[in-house]
C-alpha cells in the first residue's frame, strides 16, 4: 500500500533525511607550549632550585601548604554540617514544642468561642419565643429555629472539644437538662401563644420559670468559662516561654552556622588559586574549540549551500532531456505511428508515461530540498476549515464519486499553514484514493485528547493495508500498492512525516487490509 498524492507536479514527499552534520575529532592540543608551561610551573614553584641548607625544596613546602588546606577545608566543612545538624535539631524540637503548646492556646479559645455560642443560641432562642408571643409573627419562628440549632451545633462542639476534660465533661453533664428543660419550656410558651392566644402565653411568661431555670445554666456558663480561663493562664505563658526558646536556638544556631561558613569560605579562598588557574586554562581551551566549531559550522553550512545549489542544477539539466523524450516520442507516434503499428505505438505511449513519471519525482525531490530548508512561521490553524477546504476541492475533482466525510468542528492546532495544509492534504488525499473501490465509501477527520494534548486523525474504509509493513509507509518510494491499483510516487506519507516532525510532533496509523486506515497525528 502506498499513501500519497496521486497528482502530478505536487511536493510529494519531506521523508528524506536532512544532510548530517560530519564530526571531525578536533586536534588534542590542549598541551601548553613550553613558556607556559615553564610559567605555570614557576608560579606553582615546582621548578624551584631548593636554596643551599634549606630543610626542604619550595615544591616540598607547596605540595604540604596544599594538603594542609585540603584537608582544613574538609574539617571546616564537617563542623558547618555537623553545626548545621544539631542547630537544626534543636530548632525542631524547639518548634514542635511551641507548635503543640500554641494548639493547646488555640483549642482553649475554640472552646470559649463554643461556649459564648451555645449560651448566645440559648439567648437569641428566648428573645424569639417572647417576640413571637408579642407579635405572633412567623418570622420569629424561623429566628427561634435558626438559634436553636446553632445551640445544638455549639453545643456538640464543646462536648468534642472537651472530651479530654473529665471537669467540662461533667459540667455539661450538669447543665445539659436544664438547657432541654428550658427548650422544652420556651416550646410550650409557642404552642400555647399559637392555639389559646396572647393572654395565656404572657400568663406563662410572668410565672417566672424561665427565669429560674436561666440562672443555674447562667451559672454553669461562668463555671465553664472560669475552668477555661484558667487554663488558658497557664498555656500562654508556656508558648510564650517556647517561642523565645526557639528564637533563641534559630539566632544562636544562624549565628554558628555563619561564623563556620564564613571560616569555610577563607580557607576556600586560600586553596581557591589553582582552581582559578585551571579555570582560566580551561576558558582559553573553550574558546579555541568554538572558533574550530565555528570554523566547521561555516564549511559545513557552505558545503550544504553547493549541494542545493548542485540539486536544483541536476534537476533543471533532468527536465530538458525528459521533455526531449516526451516530444520526439510524441512526434514519432504522430508522424510514424502507421509505420511502427500498435505494439510501437504502445511502446512510444508508456515512454512518454515513464518521461512524465520521472518529471513529477523531480518535482517531488525539489519541493522536499525547500520544504527541509524554508523557515516556519507558525499561527493559530482551524484545521476544521481546511480540511472542508481540501475535501471540497476533491469532489471537484471527481464530481461523480459519492463518499460519506464526516469533519470535526473546532479542531485548531498552532503550526506552519503552508506545512500542516501539506500534510493535511496528503493524508485526505490518500483517504480519497484509497477508497475509489469501495461502494460506501466513508472518510473521517477528528481530534481526541490523550494525556491532556490533542490527537488528530484521519480514517477511512478503504484498502487498507497489513501491520506487518507498517514500518515502510512513511519511507522514501516505499509503496504496498502496486502503480495499476492505485497511482502515486511512494513518497506522500515521507512529506507529511517530515511536515509533523518539523512541528516537533509525532505521526502514526492502524490498518487492516480491505477495512481500511487510521493515520493519527500531533503538532
Amino acid at each position: 500500500m502506498e499513501h500519497d498524492t496521486p497528482r502530478a507536479g505536487r511536493l510529494c514527499s519531506a521523508g528524506v533525511s536532512d544532510l548530517g552534520s560530519s564530526m571531525v575529532p578536533p586536534r588534542r592540543d590542549c598541551e601548553s607550549d613550553p613558556a607556559q608551561a615553564g610559567s605555570a610551573a614557576g608560579e606553582r614553584g615546582a621548578t624551584a632550585t631548593p636554596a643551599a641548607g634549606a630543610p626542604e625544596s619550595r615544591w616540598f613546602k607547596n605540595f604540604l601548604d596544599r594538603i594542609w588546606l585540603v584537608h582544613l577545608a574538609s574539617a571546616g566543612f564537617g563542623i558547618a554540617i555537623l553545626t548545621l545538624l544539631v542547630v537544626g535539631a534543636v530548632q525542631y524540637r524547639a518548634i514542635q514544642a511551641l507548635v503543640v503548646t500554641d494548639a493547646w492556646v488555640a483549642h482553649t479559645y475554640s472552646v470559649l468561642f463554643e461556649i459564648e455560642g451555645f449560651i448566645a443560641g440559648l439567648q437569641g432562642a428566648e428573645s424569639a419565643s417572647r417576640n413571637y408571643v408579642l407579635t405572633g409573627e412567623d418570622f420569629f419562628l424561623e429566628r427561634y429555629d435558626e438559634s436553636v440549632a446553632d445551640l445544638h451545633e455549639h453545643l456538640r462542639a464543646v462536648r468534642k472539644l472537651t472530651v479530654d476534660n473529665p471537669e467540662q465533661q461533667g459540667n455539661l453533664d450538669r447543665y445539659e437538662p436544664l438547657i432541654q428543660r428550658k427548650l422544652a419550656l420556651m416550646q410550650a410558651l409557642i404552642r400555647t401563644r399559637r392555639e389559646r392566644g396572647i393572654g395565656p402565653a404572657a400568663a406563662m411568661i410572668q410565672q417566672g420559670e424561665g427565669m429560674r431555670l436561666m440562672d443555674p445554666i447562667r451559672s454553669g456558663v461562668e463555671t465553664m468559662t472560669a475552668e477555661e480561663k484558667r487554663l488558658l493562664e497557664s498555656r500562654e505563658p508556656a508558648s510564650r516561654m517556647r517561642a523565645h526558646r526557639a528564637d533563641v536556638a534559630v539566632t544562636v544556631g544562624g549565628i554558628l552556622a555563619l561564623g563556620t561558613l564564613i571560616v569555610v569560605t577563607r580557607l576556600l579562598f586560600l586553596g581557591g588559586r589553582e582552581r582559578r588557574r585551571a579555570e582560566l586554562e580551561i576558558r582559553q581551551l573553550n574558546e579555541r574549540l568554538e572558533q574550530r566549531v565555528a570554523e566547521r559550522t561555516a564549511q559545513l553550512d557552505s558545503a550544504t549551500r553547493e549541494l542545493e545549489d548542485f540539486a536544483y542544477s541536476l534537476a533543471h539539466d533532468l527536465r530538458t532531456p525528459l521533455r526531449a523524450i516526451d516530444g520526439f516520442s510524441q512526434a514519432l507516434a504522430e508522424d510514424h505511428g502507421d509505420k511502427i503499428g500498435p505494439e510501437g505505438r504502445e511502446s512510444l505511449r508508456r515512454v512518454c508515461e515513464a518521461a512524465h513519471h520521472m518529471g513529477e519525482l523531480i518535482d517531488c525531490l525539489t519541493g522536499l530540498a525547500h520544504l527541509t530548508r524554508q523557515e516556519l512561521e507558525p499561527g493559530t490553524l482551524d484545521l476544521s476549515a481546511l480540511a472542508a477546504s481540501i475535501v471540497q476541492e476533491l469532489r471537484k475533482a471527481e464530481p461523480g464519486r459519492k463518499v460519506e466525510v464526516v469533519i470535526a468542528q473546532g479542531a485548531s492546532a498552532q503550526g506552519d499553514p503552508r506545512l500542516v495544509e501539506l500534510a493535511l492534504r496528503n493524508l485526505l488525499d490518500n483517504a480519497w484514493k484509497f477508497t475509489g473501490k469501495q461502494p460506501e465509501a466513508r472518510i473521517e477527520f477528528g481530534v481526541r485528547a490523550h494525556k491532556g494534548k490533542p490527537v488528530f486523525f484521519v480514517r477511512d474504509n478503504g484498502a487498507g493495508f497489513d501491520m506487518a509493513y507498517a514500518n515502510k509507509l512513511f519511507g522514501n518510494f516505499q509503496r504496498l500498492h502496486h502503480q495499476s491499483e492505485f497511482a502515486g510516487h511512494g513518497i506522500g506519507l515521507a512529506t507529511v512525516e517530515k511536515a509533523i516532525r518539523r512541528h516537533g510532533g509525532r505521526i502514526w496509523a492502524n490498518g487492516e487490509v480491505g477495512k481500511g486506515a487510521m493515520f493519527s497525528f500531533t503538532l
